[in-house]
């Protein structure tokens, strides 16, 4: 008996952490309508989904530091802005420490853009069906971890990525599921330019489709990234992991032979395999 006591009051013990885990935060400022810029810092939130069909600018554009988005499980939706859109989801430019988690941001060019500046963290999100690219990243200090970018691409440009990194330091992408990335000229799971010293850990990438150029995941100009534990599976592709910038380390990926390449740059190479 006492066994099954304490079974059931472990059970409930995890029950309660998993809700608290996952609890609404209420203690926020709402966002009740977009588009909306952000101008006092602080913790804002979603309390119901937000549409718009805006063809251009941002649906919520963050223009102070110290701002988290918390999305509480809900959604921002940009799909009545059309296949030719040019609008941001959710942006900031060369400001500190902001965090976006836990929700859905679905059809802008760009769901989440946040370019320059330290400190910004995108966690837990599901990015579906941005035009261009679902999450793009610039700045140092930065953190993608657990979002599942789907369906990017066939837009207006000629190119996109599940995660475009640009002018990158100390940044950290880990765990994030790409699946299906698709244009006319150039698509990728996760592509970096000028990253440095940057880490690119247990990511899943699959279906990198469309024509011209296809990567799973390509670092081009930089210094001393890490590319360890990632999967890159596709039907047919240009490069699996291709690692170009100078002294990047390719460690434990594994990639099919469907790709043309799988692995090529990578300085340092151990332990990867493809099949």
């Amino acid at each position: 008996m006492r066994r099954l006591v304490a079974l059931a009051g472990a059970a409930i013990s995890l029950l309660l952490a998993a809700s608290s885990a996952s609890a609404e935060v209420v203690d926020c400022t709402p966002i009740e309508t977009v588009p909306i810029v952000i101008t006092v810092q602080g913790i804002y939130c979603l309390k119901h989904d937000l549409v718009t069909s805006i063809t251009n600018g941002t649906a919520i554009l963050v223009n102070t530091n110290n701002v988290t988005i918390e999305m509480n499980g809900f959604k921002l939706g940009g799909l009545g802005g059309g296949t030719g859109t040019t609008a941001y989801g959710i942006a900031s430019y060369s400001r500190q420490n902001v965090t976006v988690r836990n929700g859905t941001v679905r059809g802008f060019y760009i769901n989440v853009y946040l370019l320059g500046g330290l400190g910004h963290i995108v966690e837990d999100l599901r990015l579906d069906g941005a035009r261009g690219h679902g999450l793009f990243l610039g700045g140092s200090n930065l953190v993608a971890r657990n979002n599942f970018i789907t369906n990017t691409g066939d837009g207006a440009g000629s190119s996109a990525a599940g995660i475009y990194l640009d002018s990158g330091y100390h940044i950290s992408i880990t765990g994030n599921i790409i699946d299906s990335v698709s244009e006319t000229s150039s698509s990728n799971g996760i592509r970096a330019e000028y990253a440095e010293q940057s880490v690119i850990e247990r990511n899943e990438i699959h279906g990198i489709i469309g024509g011209g150029t296809r990567n799973g995941i390509y670092v081009g100009s930089g210094l001393r990234n890490v590319l360890r534990d990632n999967i890159v599976t596709t039907s047919t592709g240009s490069t699996g992991i291709g690692a170009f910038s100078s002294s990047d380390a390719c460690v434990r990926n594994v990639v099919t032979i469907t790709f043309a390449t799988p692995f090529t740059g990578c300085e340092t190479s151990r332990e990867n395999d493809s099949f």
